[in-house]
């Protein structure tokens, strides 16, 4: 039972880690007309991804993925440069939001 339960747990990040990434490429369009609490939440959010990665390159390191998720990783870290790329843009973005609301 333990095994099922880890695998549910990984496919969970492995699901999440491509969601983030779906939900990065329609921030983008709207970026600018969001809310600065909105963005700031969005961010938090987008954060994850490194972290979900990290946890997943360890989790195949010790043998706990199977090789569906194992390829699913790959697929992901084909695209985790691009996503990190767009994460720094949109931390960018958003400090010039925040200056142009302060005055500066």
């Amino acid at each position: 039972m333990k095994e099922i339960e880890r695998v549910r747990w990984h496919q969970k990040n492995l699901d999440l880690a491509r969601q983030i990434i779906g939900d990065l490429h329609q921030a983008i369009a709207s970026w600018g007309k969001t809310p600065g609490y909105r963005r700031r939440e969005r961010l938090l959010y987008f954060g994850l991804f490194g972290r979900l990665m990290e946890c997943l390159r360890i989790a195949e390191e010790y043998g706990m993925l199977i090789g569906r998720q194992v390829k699913e990783l790959r697929l992901l870290e084909r695209e985790e440069s691009g996503a990190l790329a767009i994460i720094k843009t949109l931390e960018q973005k958003d400090r010039e939001y925040k200056e142009e609301a302060n005055g500066g």
